[in-house]
């Protein structure tokens, strides 16, 4: 599909003199292959990569898909803890259609279970709870108990996200049992320090003697984690352990310790590329100092975040540093600079809102597009994923006039037909069809109306060969925007908290 672009070069090609055969594309890409699955147990997520990024290559030239699907996995794997989610979605799905077709169940719990990872690290909670629904299950068929362990670990994490944290620790206690049952370290490693996190939004609902107690059981349990962790030299799971225990520290109220395990989590982090638990470990470390009494370094750890983030999209980010500017201004005291960050606090938070809803539309499009393509029998399985759609000629006002001129009735009335005369375009029904079908069930009542536009963006994208007129287009995004029952008020547009 032309959206897709294979980008990874096969590193070790060059050295060819006679033209490859297949059992050459074998052997190097099952060798990029174990070097990758190495570099994946020690953490060096970079490298696996580069390295399976060159395997994929290979066996997609070699038309070998078993090493295909492995490759996807393993990008998927190292991608999404990267922090680069989204890429990550798309080459996990891409295996997830190639691992059907070969009935390897047990790698598909595993793929399954790394886009749980992906989707949480875009804020897509239900979508990973779909994912770790349909891992555990491919687990339970294969009866292999480190796979159900990582998938019930997947589950507890997913819940926890949810908002359900007493199912999340029952989940990862279920899988920690299975883990110590089974002597599986890493995946015991993984469930403790899941465990301690998911602690500790019950301990904050708790008090007295009874929180106490469950910050206790966080500390050990997560100390336990961090020892396996280092045990396997595995360095993103230390990174991990060493964040979430100075969070509990931090609940406990132990802030120097709570500071050495931050401090850690960010030197492990930055050294080997974690980028997103380094930004972690540096929210922390300037809310500890805050609560060590140290402001003006509390600030000043703050405001070398925000300078760095400024142009980039990571409002999640933008968000949380200006919560503790804000914090911290007060602290100080400084009135009037802790309400200038209130204000970029809101302003951002509502941009945060909008790239969650355009983030869940493009991924959503991204994995109709795959499974289209899987019809076709031609897996995007290349490594350029397109970044989606950034917005469309209808702006939000001429929206809502035309819904106020034109009545729900109305505009309900014309989508139907121009979907009607869309589906007798043999080329685009298909897509055209299913993308505002799917569509339909993103937009809800909480979804903001830019979320609607982009959606109609990329309808318009897929049929504008077609010589509908405008008013037919702009009747689409209408539908869409009478289903998100936010009409009456389209000047403030509600924000989006389902992603």
């Amino acid at each position: 599909m032309p959206r897709y672009t294979l980008t990874y070069a096969p590193a070790s090609r060059s050295h060819m003199t006679a033209p490859p055969t297949v059992d050459t594309f074998h052997e190097q890409a099952s060798s990029l292959l174990a070097d990758a699955d190495a570099a994946i147990a020690r953490g060096d997520y970079a490298r696996a990569v580069e390295l399976a990024g060159g395997a994929l290559s290979l066996a997609a030239d070699g038309r070998m898909s078993v090493l295909e699907a492995h490759a996807l996995g393993a990008l998927t794997a190292a991608e999404a803890r990267l922090g680069d989610g989204e890429r990550a979605i798309h080459h996990g799905h891409c295996a997830i259609v190639l691992l059907q077709r070969s009935g390897d169940a047990g790698r598909r719990s595993q793929v399954l279970c790394n886009l749980v990872v992906a989707y949480l690290c875009v804020g897509l909670p239900a979508d990973a709870l779909a994912c770790a629904t349909a891992a555990l299950e491919a687990a339970r068929a294969v009866g292999d108990p480190s796979l159900v362990s990582w998938a019930l670990n997947r589950s507890g994490s997913t819940h926890r996200a949810l908002g359900e944290a007493q199912r999340g620790v029952q989940l990862i206690e279920e899988a920690l049992r299975l883990a110590r049952e089974h002597a599986l370290a890493e995946e015991q490693s993984s469930a403790c320090n899941n465990l301690c996190g998911a602690l500790l939004p019950i301990a904050a609902a708790q008090a007295g003697d009874e929180r106490a107690r469950t910050l206790e059981r966080a500390i050990e349990i997560g100390e336990q984690g961090l020892a396996l962790a280092q045990g396997l030299d595995n360095a993103y799971g230390a990174t991990m352990c060493h964040g979430v225990l100075a969070g509990a520290y931090l609940a406990a109220g132990h802030l120097d310790t709570a500071f050495a395990h931050a401090t850690r989590s960010r030197t492990l982090a930055q050294r080997h590329g974690y980028r997103l638990a380094a930004l972690t470990a540096r929210i922390i470390s300037a809310t500890l100092e805050r609560e060590r009494g140290h402001v003006e370094a509390s600030i000043a750890l703050y405001e070398a975040l925000l300078a760095e983030m400024r142009g980039t999209d990571d409002c999640d980010w933008v968000v949380a540093v200006h919560q503790g500017l804000h914090e911290s201004y007060k602290r100080r005291p400084d009135p009037a600079r802790a309400l200038e960050h209130l204000e970029a606090l809101r302003h951002f938070d509502r941009q945060l809102q909008e790239q969650r809803a355009r983030r869940q539309v493009r991924v959503m499009l991204g994995k109709i597009d795959i499974e289209q393509a899987s019809v076709d029998g031609d897996i995007p399985t290349g490594a350029s994923v397109e970044s989606g759609p950034s917005g469309s000629e209808f702006a939000i006002d001429g929206l809502d006039d035309l819904v106020r001129r034109a009545g729900p009735a109305a505009a309900a009335a014309q989508v139907d037909a121009l979907q009607d005369w869309l589906a007798s375009r043999a080329r685009t029904t298909d897509r055209v069809i299913r993308v505002a079908a799917a569509t339909l069930l993103v937009i809800h009542p909480e979804t903001s109306l830019v979320a609607a536009e982009v959606a109609f963006a990329r309808l318009q994208a897929l049929a504008r060969d077609a010589d509908a007129d405008g008013l037919g287009l702009r009747a689409v995004a209408c539908r869409f925007v009478v289903a998100a029952d936010v009409v009456a008020d389209a000047a403030e547009p509600a924000p989006s908290n389902h992603a």
